[in-house]
């Protein structure tokens, strides 16, 4: 994570924002979206793990604004899935954003579906 410091330089201040920054194998897609409603910006990783068979894909990733301490936390997201995609859209019209991931091989081949509702806290 990058900000502009007093000279207009560019400066990492993830150490900062982030207290934990592992991640994933091999992130096919980030989302970048205000998925707790707290009018930061968050960012889901779209893993999918090595690209190698048996293509057993991994853990998805969220990274959580926290709107009081501008920091974020990185969280796992119980699916896992050899996820070459992902979309974000209010798919069911209940005013929160739902996450759609292309599992190209995961779950026995079968559609990867999962809901989850983000919060900050």
């Amino acid at each position: 994570m990058w900000k502009k410091d007093a000279s207009g330089a560019w400066v990492d201040r993830t150490i900062d924002m982030l207290a934990d920054n592992s991640g994933c194998i091999l992130a096919r897609k980030i989302l970048i979206a205000d998925f707790n409603d707290d009018t930061y910006p968050d960012a889901y990783f779209s893993c999918s793990g090595f690209d190698a068979d048996p293509f057993a894909g991994e853990a998805q990733r969220i990274l959580l604004s926290d709107p009081v301490t501008r920091k974020y936390k990185n969280t796992i997201v119980p699916v896992i899935g050899y996820a070459h995609g992902a979309s974000a859209a209010d798919i069911d019209s209940d005013g929160k954003l739902d996450v759609v991931v292309a599992d190209m091989r995961g779950n026995n081949s079968r559609l990867m579906q999962h809901h989850h509702t983000f919060t900050s806290a």
